[in-house]
């Protein structure tokens, strides 16, 4: 199988036309529709990518919603999608970085669920691996943020001990795989219904729910784990988290899932108490900072430090296609034809989803079977 194919398709007008995933308003997963739309054209600095595939996560919905704080001013409708995996078309002016046929992945933060997307070129990062690009697209967002939590910020090692709260979504899975291939002990917390992938990983496994889970973990890590991978991002997450890690610990932050769980629209009652939930956030993880243990605590997000350093971004997802390339690394997901990205939210907010819901472009629509790659 080519590992990066774009599809041309007939659309409605002729085959320039292209398909688009919009939300048509801050709310759930009904406002989510697939629509035709004009082929874009790149501006200058900027690239005309051919997506093969596209990001349907936890942040996504995040953003369906409205209560991503990096939306700004943005109004639906707009076209959604955090990462996307394709091919240059086409270049705008002074554009040098890349040429026509480049394999390319970038973080969009919104826009990706698109046949074709404009993205500025120095958001862009080359591709050099034969993995398919529906193994490479959860690489580019929720794997990225995994390898650098474990190899640049925590420097897991061998024989240290990680704790990956929230450990059966899309980035807390390849964290555990992460963690693992560092030659650490993982302990993991989740939902029953999701416990039978983190062991098959080879992570102990917790009830995430658990009102005595500190005390589970110190029974598995009675002198404390020496990382916490924290997904939900929450003041009682992250108080719950500082309180077993080892003296000269560290926690590090990187979901919004506490606060992703408010129910509805971009309210201002909502907004108001997501708002809460971040300021708390932030109070609880200066608290981890001054605490006398040495103890050290961080909230990161991906996208910031791709383009702070896109080098080291580059060689963590190719760090990650080599482990998947030969086997020590498996994505857990499940791909979906573009025209079913509803379906995929409605899985994400009813917590259906283990791992990663990668939209793959390239099938059949709708009436197609949906494709598992890898576990899961």
């Amino acid at each position: 199988m080519t590992t990066s194919t774009p599809h041309t398709l007939d659309g409605p007008g002729g085959t320039r036309r292209i398909r688009q995933v919009r939300t048509t308003a801050f709310a759930g997963p009904d406002a989510v529709v697939t629509v035709w739309s004009e082929r874009p054209a790149p501006g200058p600095g900027e690239v005309l990518v051919a997506v093969t595939a596209s990001s349907a996560t936890t942040s996504d919905s995040v953003v369906r919603r409205g209560l991503n704080p990096y939306l700004g001013a943005l109004e639906p409708p707009f076209v959604l999608g955090y990462d996307l995996v394709g091919v240059v078309e086409a270049l705008g002016p002074g554009v040098e970085a890349v040429v026509v046929g480049d394999r390319v992945a970038a973080i969009t933060r919104w826009g990706a669920n698109a046949d074709a997307v404009v993205v500025p070129a120095q958001k862009l990062t080359r591709i050099d691996s034969d993995v398919d690009d529906a193994l490479v697209e959860p690489m580019v967002m929720t794997g990225a943020t995994a390898a650098a939590m474990v190899r640049r910020l925590a420097a897991v090692t061998a024989g240290q001990t990680v704790y990956v709260q929230g450990g059966s979504g899309g980035v807390g899975l390849l964290a555990v795989q992460a963690a693992l291939l560092a030659g650490a002990a993982v302990i993991a917390s989740a939902s029953p219904a999701k416990h039978d992938a983190l062991r098959r990983l080879g992570a102990q496994v917790l009830d995430y729910d658990d009102p005595a889970l500190a005390s589970s973990i110190r029974a598995l890590a009675p002198d404390g784990v020496d990382v916490v991978l924290d997904a939900a991002g929450g003041a009682q997450s992250i108080t719950r988290g500082a309180s077993v890690l080892a003296d000269g610990g560290v926690l590090i932050t990187f979901g919004f899932s506490e606060a992703s769980r408010r129910n509805g629209g971009r309210t201002p009652e909502v907004m108001a108490e997501t708002g809460k939930v971040f300021a708390a956030a932030g109070e609880a993880l200066a608290a981890v900072d001054a605490s006398p243990r040495g103890l050290r605590a961080l909230s990161f997000d991906i996208t910031t430090l791709r383009e702070e350093d896109p080098t080291a971004y580059s060689a963590d997802v190719h760090w990650l296609l080599d482990a998947v390339a030969d086997g020590r690394l498996v994505p857990i997901m499940r791909s979906l034809p573009l025209e079913q990205a509803a379906e995929a939210h409605r899985a994400l907010d009813a917590g259906e989803v283990v791992g990663r819901v990668v939209l793959d472009h390239r099938l059949p629509a709708p009436d197609a079977p949906a494709t598992t790659v890898g576990r899961g």
